[in-house]
């Protein structure tokens, strides 16, 4: 397993450099880059030492590795999208072994945004994501790593849709829109096609928190609100300018507003969530430039 522990280490070590002097960094396994199409991604495993075993129901591949190492890539239209990565370690070696690979990771990449001791830690920059988890899937206790990159959630999300229809998206959205983090009970989604930079470098646009199960009042549940909003990424701001809501994707209410304060938003709240998602796309794609004229409030 060490030269697994080397590739994830060694190539986290580059990204952290990088980012100490760029202000980027991506999230990605032994350096291979993301949306790669599926025989590049063969090519550049094999260099490391995997071998291709089969491709699953699902169209991804999955390797196995001289040492025990498992490893998938999940695949989004042919290209790179995340891997999972199975360590041999198990039980008694599992808890000593997470601890060592959560130790070298943290040293490479700096705390891990969110975590929970000796049970998971999850790094995220841009639209990628690193977690290492202790893991109790499946038949025996094991550490499992995952990098997921741009567009893997919404190809999770098409996948249980196409599996039950009407399920999971109850307030369908349009094209654009891009999953940037999920939880069990809700999602956080930005539009990444109106999303534009203002005087001063603040961002304008559209996120929705949209969740699998209506919330709210009686009188005015709804399982999708969407906020347009300016977005002070430095500043930690928001400024709201409309909001909507909507229940199986009937508009319950809009509202719009003019000239509103800015405001530091609540921690955990809709306005927090949004200015997380939104300025994480941002880091993500700093070519995003100025409106070329002001985003009309469209309803979808």
């Amino acid at each position: 397993m060490r030269k697994l522990v080397f590739f994830v280490v060694g190539c986290l070590c580059l990204a952290a450099d990088a980012s100490a002097a760029t202000a980027q960094r991506d999230l990605v396994f032994s350096g291979i880059p993301w949306r790669v199409t599926a025989d590049s991604a063969r090519t550049l495993l094999q260099r490391r030492g995997f071998t291709f075993v089969r491709q699953d129901k699902d169209g991804d591949h999955e390797y196995s590795h001289g040492d025990g190492t498992l490893l998938t890539a999940w695949l989004q239209n042919g290209r790179l999208a995340g891997i999972m990565v199975i360590d041999p370690a198990r039980v008694p070696q599992v808890s000593p072994r997470y601890q060592a690979l959560a130790d070298s990771l943290e040293a490479a990449q700096g705390k891990p945004d969110t975590s929970v001791a000796m049970s998971w830690a999850r790094w995220e920059w841009g639209l990628t994501e690193m977690m290492i988890a202790n893991s109790t899937a499946g038949s025996a206790r094991h550490v499992e790593l995952t990098w997921e990159g741009p567009g893997l959630s919404d190809e999770m999300e098409r996948r249980a849709e196409a599996e039950h229809p009407g399920r999971v998206i109850l307030s369908p959205r349009p094209a654009g829109y891009t999953i940037v983090s999920s939880s069990g009970l809700s999602q956080t989604v930005v539009d990444t096609l109106t999303l534009s930079r203002r005087a001063g470098g603040v961002l304008h646009g559209r996120v929705r928190i949209e969740y699998v199960r209506s919330v709210g009042p009686d009188s005015a549940m709804f399982d999708s609100a969407e906020y347009e909003m300016d977005f002070d990424c430095a500043g930690g701001r928001t400024r709201l300018a409309a909001r909507t809501t909507r229940l199986a994707g009937r508009v319950q209410r809009a509202d719009t507003f003019n000239a509103l304060p800015w405001e530091t938003p609540r921690a955990d709240g809709h306005y927090a969530r949004g200015l997380r998602a939104v300025c994480r796309v941002a880091a993500a794609r700093p070519q995003i430039g100025a409106a070329r004229a002001s985003p009309a409030r469209v309803r979808h």
